[in-house]
Parts: structure tokens; sequence; C-alpha cells
């Protein structure tokens, strides 16, 4: 993705840095005015295919809507929607040709700004959150049964003892934020009150120091998966109410896309090859 954007910015770079590097007098007396101008063919077409990328990219949210439904994972969608999104930004960019000379033009630029800073950071907190893993789970436990077997028991106990932070009523994303600190310290505790768990099952049977230190690992293991479900629920709890504010930024962007064609369609800026 990053190569492809990359590619992309050096061949429309290439195609019209001597237009767009001219202050906006200069500009009309290029011989890639009436090409390159958010007006012109060309410049048009940038705008339309970005236009139809991120169009297309706003389909993730359809998706997430009918997530029961079997049309490939989420996860390849979360990748489309990205790669839709910022080659859809890069090619509006080029669309503009870094001006921006109305108050439509500066709102749809900025509403697709927010839009793409907010998909940002929200992929960035899906990329850093733990994921819950069962199976990994059940196949840690599997291990130190022979040394403690009522290990899965005694780690119910110990949660049924903790319960998760209180969840404000009106989840807006400052108060999210602020619940944070209180799901990173029960994780912590969680993990340390594992770890004694651990140390006063391996101190009530004989055990050679060898046995000691593996036996410590895995226990040392399961304290970090479990450490890891307090901060899955929490980043799922951040993600949830992050996706709320980046779904409402979308679609006021979507709103001031629609009045920025009808806009130019109005006066009379409709795309035709020739221009």
């Amino acid at each position: 993705m990053v190569l492809g954007l990359l590619l992309l910015t050096l061949a429309l770079t290439y195609r019209g840095a001597d237009f767009y590097l001219k202050d906006l007098q200069a500009r009309v007396d290029h011989p890639d005015f009436r090409a390159l101008s958010p007006a012109g063919p060309i410049g048009q077409l940038y705008g339309i295919v970005g236009t139809a990328l991120i169009l297309t990219n706003l389909l993730y949210m359809v998706r997430r809507r009918y997530a029961r439904v079997h049309l490939g994972s989420m996860r390849t969608w979360l990748d489309i929607h990205v790669i839709t999104g910022l080659f859809g930004t890069l090619l509006v960019m080029f669309h503009s040709a870094f001006q921006l000379r109305s108050g439509i033009a500066t709102l749809t630029a900025a509403s697709l700004a927010v839009v793409v800073v907010t998909g940002i950071i929200g992929r960035y907190f899906y990329a850093i959150s733990p994921r819950k893993d069962d199976r990994r789970m059940q196949a840690a436990l599997q291990e130190v049964q022979d040394l403690w077997p009522g290990l899965a028991e005694a780690l119910r106990e110990l949660e049924s003892r903790q319960q998760p932070p209180a969840r404000p009523h009106s989840p807006g994303l400052l108060a999210t934020l602020m619940t944070l600190p209180a799901w990173f310290r029960q994780a912590r505790s969680r993990r340390s009150e594992i770890r004694i768990l651990g140390q006063h099952a391996i101190a009530s049977v004989p055990l050679v120091a060898d046995d000691a230190a593996r036996w410590s690992a895995k226990l040392e293991h399961i304290a970090r998966l479990k450490a890891a479900e307090v901060k899955a629920a929490a980043g799922t709890h951040l993600l949830k109410t992050w996706r709320g504010l980046h779904r409402l930024t979308a679609l006021l962007m979507v709103v001031a896309v629609i009045l920025h064609v009808a806009i130019a369609l109005y006066f009379g800026f409709g795309w035709s090859p020739s221009g």
C-alpha cells in the first residue's frame, strides 16, 4: 500500500509538478492550466476517481452492519477501507491542484482531512489493541494441569472478584479515554495476582530448580494472556467509541462532497475528455 501510494504520488507529481509549483496567477498562463486545473478534464478525472474510491470506502460501514453475513473477513474489508480511503484522498488533493478557492471546497477538504486523520488513528488503535485468544489460553491451561489441576477454577474465582471498570452512561470519547487507566490498573492487578497464585502452587510441589523455572515461565505466560484479555476489553470499548466519531465525520464528509459536486454541476463544470 505504501509503495502504491508513493508510486502514484510520483506519477501525478511528474505529470504536473511545474504547474502545481506556480502561484495562482502564473498558473493561468501555464500550458497545463486547462488540463490540470480543478475544472480541467484531467483535474476533474482525478476528482471523479478519488470520490468514487472514497464512496467505495464507505461500504465498510455497511459490511460492519451485516458482520454475520459471509462476504469476506472483516480484516480484509478493513484493509480495503484503508487503501481506498488513502488513494481516494491523494487523488482528491491533486484534483484540487492544492488550492482552495471557495467555501465549499474548503469545507470538503477539511471534512476529508478530519475523516482521514480519525481513520488513521482508529486503525492504529486497532493494530495495537490486544486480542482475546481463547485457543492460546486453553492450550496454556492444558499444559499446567498436571502441576495445578484447579487452575481454571482459581482463575474464574479471581475474575469474579475483579469487576470491570464502570463504563460511563453516555460513552463519549473523553469519558471513554478517562476509563482507560482503570482498565490498565486491572490488567496489572490480574497479572500480579496470577503470579502470586502460581508462586504458591510451585512452592507446594517439590520441584528441582529447572522444573520450577519451567513451570514459572508457563504460569507467567498465562498471567500475560489474562492481562491481555482485560486490555482487549478496553481496546474494544475505545474502538467502539472512536468508530462512532469516525462514522459521524464520514457522514458529514459525504454531505460536503455531495454539495461540492452539485454546485460544480450547477455551474456547468461537467466532465468531458476534451474539457
